[in-house]
């Protein structure tokens, strides 16, 4: 019926597609249940326009890969790869809303040789093992030597593309030439921060080239505008000198940025503090983040109590788990659909005291009030079912049925719930 989630922690979603700031509407991470077999080397031709009709957006290179930097190098020109799948729906909207942009095209046909790779097919998967390529779309741009001085990972729009393709030809930010400096010694702290950020952007591992920025930077320093951009993309440890100090200096950094800004990078880096902690079984650190969380964040506890609500369902302490749901309600108004059912989920599938079930029937009932769908629906009917309220178990799951129909949606498994009903009222 569920896959049950805390949707309030950091979810690291498969497939990304809610709109960004930057033009983005998604990363695609799920692959196939099996990945298909490695295939033959052929060329890839594959212009997304329809046969025998001309676009007036990008133009791609028909050939090998290898003819495609052979005609980069000849044409002095850098090389675009679009690195894409089948399956995947960011790359499908490159291709039918960026790619044929007349003043995409204009850009693009003049200063780079425009390529198109299937990184499950062909030549695909090599070129996604030397790139280190894990989720798309990733869009790469090479030189002659096939060094990589841009990324761009996830879909953008016209005018966002458009300017990842300046990047790409501006020097200053040519993250090969960037990468020399680094590997020399003679990096600027200015190229270190743009790196790193690069880094964070594009998926890539940041941790080692943050710490040597942020080594140049004093507390002083700390404050400015680019050091809070730093912190707030590129501090991961609660313990590290970064963080520490916005704790220290909370009150300055709300005065510049905003309350919710800064509380949110708190939440954040408490949640991912605490989940790791989780997988690693360091009850130190997790208690830390749980004591931050409760000190430092102007949220009537919520935060640290959802903390300790995924520490007792890892721990699969239930009882623990559902005195504090039950307090956490009691304290808070939660708005979120999908946390109230969640937690609402969890109860049926582990609490068998009638009080409590009743409880979570009426999370589900404000759930249903905030976004009436299947998944609340079904659980509705799950729950009524599970305390022999079996008329209303039926309606439930009937009308969670007809709803998934309409959107077409799996439910099976409602089906079987809705069997099991029919069954238990003959």
């Amino acid at each position: 019926m569920h896959k049950f989630i805390f949707s309030l922690f950091l979810t690291a979603t498969c497939s990304l597609s809610a709109q960004n700031g930057n033009g983005g509407v998604g990363i695609s991470f799920d692959k196939p249940a099996e990945a298909p077999a490695k295939e033959e080397v052929k060329p890839q031709n594959h212009d997304d326009s329809p046969k025998g009709v001309e676009t007036e957006g990008m133009k791609f290179f028909h050939g090998t890969l290898e003819e495609a930097q052979k005609e980069a190098d000849k044409t002095n020109k850098l090389l675009f790869v679009d690195g894409y799948t089948s399956w995947c729906g960011p790359c499908k909207k490159m291709s039918a809303e960026t790619f044929v942009d007349k003043k995409v095209g204009d850009f693009f046909n003049k200063h780079f040789v425009n390529y198109k790779l299937d990184m499950e097919k062909g030549e695909g998967p090599d070129f996604a093992g030397k790139y280190g390529v894990n989720a798309y779309p990733t869009m790469l741009f090479l030189n002659p030597k096939g060094d990589e001085v841009h990324r761009i990972l996830g879909f953008r729009a016209s005018e966002p593309f458009l300017q990842e393709g300046l990047k790409a030809i501006d020097p200053t930010g040519n993250m090969a030439l960037m990468k020399s400096d680094i590997e020399a010694g003679k990096a600027k702290p200015e190229t270190l921060l743009n790196y790193a950020l690069k880094q964070a952007e594009t998926g890539m591992d940041y941790e080692e080239i943050a710490k040597k920025y942020f080594a140049t930077q004093t507390e002083t320093d700390l404050l400015s505008d680019k050091n809070w951009n730093a912190i707030n993309n590129l501090t991961d440890d609660i313990r590290s000198r970064e963080f520490q100090f916005l704790l220290t200096k909370k009150a300055d950094f709300v005065k510049k940025y905003g309350i919710l800004k800064v509380e949110e990078k708190l939440m954040k880096m408490c949640m991912r503090t605490a989940k790791t902690a989780e997988r690693f079984d360091d009850a130190d650190t997790y208690m830390l983040a749980v004591e931050t969380a409760r000190k430092s964040i102007a949220d009537n506890g919520k935060t640290a109590d959802m903390l300790e609500i995924a520490h007792f369902s890892a721990k699969e302490d239930w009882i623990s788990y559902a005195d504090k749901v039950s307090a956490l309600m009691k304290k808070n108004k939660i708005t979120d659909a999908v946390v109230l059912n969640d937690y609402a989920w969890a109860f049926y599938q582990h609490i068998t005291d009638k009080n409590r079930l009743a409880e979570a029937i009426k999370w589900t009932k404000q759930s249903m009030a905030l976004d009436n769908q299947y998944y609340n629906n079904d659980t509705m009917a799950a729950l009524l079912f599970k305390i022999g309220q079996m008329d209303e178990a039926k309606k439930y799951a009937n009308k969670a049925i007809h709803i998934a129909q309409q959107n077409s949606e799996e439910y099976e498994s409602t089906q079987k719930l809705l069997e099991q009903i029919e069954m238990a009222q003959k």
